[in-house]
């Protein structure tokens, strides 16, 4: 099979839409919460942390929904916390101060972070292994598509109707996201259902085999029968014609030589047929019990307190795009409120829609790369674009450096986030494949929620807006030494 291997099923379609309408919300409603908080008189630091409690609830639902993903049904839960995310977005509806505001979004960020975790859950199995970077880039492009739209759709819609008009889009795209994953057959591919079903099907299979089996001898034998009843009968007229007593004698002494050879013959037959029935049957029970071992010796075996919510090699790669999400999340958050300070307002609305036609471009290509060069030079590279663009905003805010800073956003965090999905994914055990893709998102969810309140205490009169992207170039950088070794 290898390159042959078709990545663009249904099911895959299933997930793109799942994660695009999901995305959508998020970054819809991201980009614009903290333009609402402030309408309602809070500070930055306080906007920020409206802006990042969404993620910090994600994180929450994110720790339990690995360990769950690895215990429960894939279905219940990405159907449950998908319901729970698009009753939150009917929520907003209701707001009318920033207590309730942030419970809401933290309410929400519950319902988004498990829901997200399971659609890339489902993916590492519905993906092809040997196309895994290459497909999972093409899926994450969802994420891309969502990233453009979304700031820009809540932008307009902000703009001309009010917060109102962005909560109307987040429910109707929370709805969709809800029936693409009802329709996925996801027990299809839930390890848990269909090695329980698979077990079922092998028992069912040997009883099968015993009985076809069984039927043969029992042919066998009926049919030995029958010839031996046809010959005794030509014995019988033999006699009853009473041909001479000689020839009567050594006929009789023939047939039954004949027939004592026949009878030995076929216990013969018979014993063969019996021991091969015997090999099949030990062959059957020792596949099922070693399947069964197997399984046992997974589900048995000790985790500490830290693996039953984390996967330990999956750390380090999860701090560095934690690092890297840090400087995403400061664009993100506050690029409206920067662009209105610098009077760049024109250029930064055509920022994220810049970012995801290069994301779209580059993404796939960057996972045919990874798949076959391998992830230090995806990486690396990723690195060092996002810092710079990061640097030229915060420095030397233009129209070129805010265009250039969306294809170095693009190179950076936008490739990093499914080049980083399928390092952890390939290199975790299967049956860990869910707390692998958990760690990695807790990481990232964890810098993004907290990452605005943090970035939000650097604004000032004095200093304004700019701080936030300066301090956010350091911190990516810092992320480099983590990709090195690999």
């Amino acid at each position: 099979m290898g390159s042959k291997e078709r990545i663009f099923t249904k099911s895959f379609f299933l997930l793109f839409g799942g994660l695009l309408f999901t995305s959508l919300v998020m970054y819809a409603l991201m980009s614009t919460v903290t333009e609402f908080a402030t309408s309602l008189g809070t500070s930055a630091t306080v906007a920020g942390l409206v802006s990042g409690i969404y993620i910090f609830g994600g994180l929450c639902s994110r720790v339990y929904s690995g360990n769950a993903l690895g215990r429960l049904s894939w279905r219940k839960i990405s159907l449950t916390f998908l319901c729970i995310h698009f009753l939150a977005c009917l929520l907003y509806y209701l707001v009318n101060n920033v207590v309730f505001l942030i419970i809401v979004r933290f309410i929400h960020g519950v319902g988004f972070g498990a829901s997200s975790n399971s659609i890339v859950t489902l993916a590492s199995a519905v993906l092809p292994k040997k196309r895994f970077g290459e497909a999972f880039g093409y899926l994450m492009l969802g994420t891309t598509i969502a990233v453009g739209l979304g700031p820009y759709i809540s932008g307009v819609l902000y703009d001309n109707f009010s917060s109102k008009g962005c909560f109307v889009a987040a429910s109707v795209f929370s709805a969709l996201a809800l029936i693409c994953m009802f329709i996925l057959d996801t027990n299809k591919y839930d390890p848990k259902i269909s090695k329980a079903k698979k077990e079922s099907e092998e028992v069912a299979n040997v009883k099968v085999i015993e009985d076809v089996e069984l039927s043969d001898d029992i042919t066998v034998i009926d049919d030995n029968k029958e010839k031996e009843d046809i010959k005794e009968k030509e014995i019988i007229e033999v006699k009853d014609n009473k041909v001479a007593e000689n020839i009567e004698i050594v006929t009789n002494v023939d047939e039954s030589e004949d027939i004592t050879e026949r009878e030995e013959s076929k216990k013969e037959e018979e014993k063969e047929v019996k021991e091969v029935k015997e090999v099949k049957e030990d062959i059957k029970k020792d596949e099922i019990t070693k399947e069964k071992e197997n399984s046992e010796s997974i589900n048995k075996k000790s985790y500490s307190l830290i693996e039953k919510v984390l996967e330990i090699g999956a750390i380090p790669i999860s701090f560095s795009i934690a690092l890297t999400s840090l400087g995403y999340v400061s664009i993100l958050s506050f690029y409206r409120l920067y662009a209105s300070e610098v009077k760049l307002t024109s250029v930064f609305s055509w920022f994220f829609l810049l970012y995801s036609v290069v994301l779209v471009i580059s993404r796939p290509i960057a996972g045919k790369i990874q798949d076959k060069n391998g992830d230090k030079l995806i990486c690396v590279t990723g690195i060092i674009a996002q810092s710079v663009g990061l640097a030229l905003i915060g420095f030397i805010p233009n129209t070129l450096t805010v265009l250039l800073c969306a294809v170095c956003a693009a190179l950076g965090f936008g490739t990093l986030n499914s080049a980083a999905t399928a390092i952890v994914t390939r290199k975790a055990p299967e049956h860990r494949n869910p707390y692998a893709i958990s760690t990695l998102f807790i990481f990232c969810d964890a810098t993004m929620g907290f990452g605005p309140a943090l970035l939000g205490s650097f604004v000032s009169e004095r200093t304004g807006y700019a701080p936030v992207y300066y301090i956010s170039s350091i911190i990516t950088i810092c992320a480099l030494p983590l990709y090195i070794p690999l």
